[in-house]
């Protein structure tokens, strides 16, 4: 199975994505399969996401790290996988997340920090925060 992956960030990326399509030679032996995704979590979704996990560390009083693996356990779904005869869990990791998702996942986030009576800042309300100083 031949693979090619094609970004699109810009007009002429866009262009060059559809004309790779247009030129594809479909025929009875052979179809082809496209799929487009959006890229991961983005940069800001990332920092905040961090900034949120430090937040719920501090007020547990637990570390950065063990947070983020108990919000991974708490709202993303396993998976298992046979390797080598042992069954392991596997979590996807936030870094594999679409924008989408990882919004959906900080959602969650914010939900049971808002149990733990935190308030986390949102993007937007960070967006409004940086525009007025």
């Amino acid at each position: 199975m031949t693979k090619v992956r094609l970004i699109v960030e810009d007009r002429g990326s866009r262009e060059r994505a559809m004309q790779a399509i247009f030129n594809l030679a479909p025929s009875q032996k052979k179809k082809w399969r496209i799929t487009i995704e959006s890229e991961t979590r983005s940069l800001q979704q990332n920092r905040l996401y961090h900034e949120w996990v430090s937040q719920i560390a501090q007020h547990t009083g637990h570390g950065h790290d063990e947070v983020h693996e108990w919000l991974r356990g708490q709202f993303l779904p396993a998976e298992f996988a046979d390797i080598n005869g042992c069954v392991v869990e596997v979590r996807k990791s936030t870094t594999r997340l679409t924008v989408k998702e990882m919004a959906e996942y900080m959602e969650h986030v914010r939900a049971l920090a808002a149990e733990l009576g935190l308030h986390l800042r949102t993007i937007e309300e960070e967006s409004l925060e940086r525009m007025a100083s």
